[in-house]
């Protein structure tokens, strides 16, 4: 995403586009995600208008405002948990965000099989979340 550089400084203008490349690094949304970065790069624009240029600033307001939306990444951890009270499915393959909120459980026969599902359900489950996001920020 680029800014408009007629209508900054070359101090400013570079303020903004470092401030937002560590916003959208932070966050970890990425080049192809061009919703998002708009929405930031809006989110900078309105608060330079009114003559915001401190890089702090707009990083934190341009979070805060995602944040709000529930439109951020968010970060998925898996792990295997053995069950050995169970003998047709002994292990557990366990998805949560990296705050502890339970997404998923799969049973699984072995615990190589479980730590394939981890990493499967990761997949699917961070791609349903990205798209989630692109189409909120629409």
């Amino acid at each position: 995403m680029k800014f408009p550089q007629g209508s900054y400084s070359d101090e400013q203008f570079a303020v903004i586009q470092t401030a937002f490349e560590n916003v959208c690094t932070e966050l970890g949304i990425g080049e192809t995600e061009t919703k998002l970065r708009e929405y930031v790069a809006q989110t900078f624009m309105a608060l330079t208008k009114d003559g915001q240029y401190d890089p702090e600033r707009l990083k934190t307001h341009a979070i805060s405002r995602l944040q709000k939306l529930d439109i951020r990444p968010v970060k998925f951890c898996g792990e295997v948990m053995a069950r050995p009270d169970d003998e047709q499915f002994p292990f557990l393959a366990i998805i949560r965000t990296s705050a502890g909120k339970l997404v998923a459980v799969q049973s699984a026969q072995s615990e190589e099989h479980a730590q394939v599902l981890v990493h499967e359900l990761i997949v699917v489950i961070e791609g349903a979340a990205s798209k989630a996001r692109r189409d909120q920020a629409h």
